[in-house]
């Protein structure tokens, strides 16, 4: 579709080709896979919009999209694998939502511009790595979240954005 490889079914996106010049591109709505390395090294691209149906990301899907300003992870992503927005220079915040269980090794390493990271999920599994989060970021999370440890761990800056939430019991 217009130059962009998808599977046959178009659930995946395989590639995004990285010598295409637009700066902005739209990820059509029914696709729920985001392969590996799809969009690797598309240097051109500042915004990325990705739509709520998109409940996967996979390894390197964004690495080396150092042009990268603004994306948004929808609430149906359960997790961000290794390096998938690594080197993304020009990222500036980042929200992960409830959604996401768990990020990768080095998924937001190497972001020089990357202030501030928030990540919802209190218990969010972060790969224990001091390159995960790139070291310039404020992470902001929940008070005694996973998040909150990884920033104490490694020295980085935390911010906290409130009590962790309370999940309402099951009859």
């Amino acid at each position: 579709i217009d130059g962009v490889l998808f599977t046959k079914d178009a659930a995946t996106i395989l590639v995004y080709p990285a010598g295409k010049a637009e700066d902005s591109y739209v990820i059509p709505d029914g696709v729920t896979n985001i392969g590996d390395d799809a969009f690797y090294d598309c240097d051109s691209l500042t915004t990325i919009t990705i739509p709520d149906s998109v409940t996967s990301i996979g390894n390197q899907a964004f690495l080396y999209c150092s042009a990268l300003t603004t994306i948004n992870i929808p609430a149906g992503v359960t997790s961000i694998d290794s390096l998938t927005f690594s080197d993304c220079s020009a990222l500036t915040t980042i929200t992960i939502p409830n959604s996401v269980a768990s990020i990768g090794y080095g998924a937001f390493g190497d972001c020089a511009d990357l202030t501030t990271i928030t990540i919802l999920n209190s218990e969010c599994e972060i790969y224990d790595y001091s390159d995960t989060i790139a070291f310039n970021a404020t992470i902001r999370g929940y008070a005694n979240s996973t998040a909150q440890a990884y920033a104490e761990k490694y020295g980085r800056k935390f911010e906290v954005i409130g009590e962790s939430p309370t999940l309402p019991l099951g009859n």
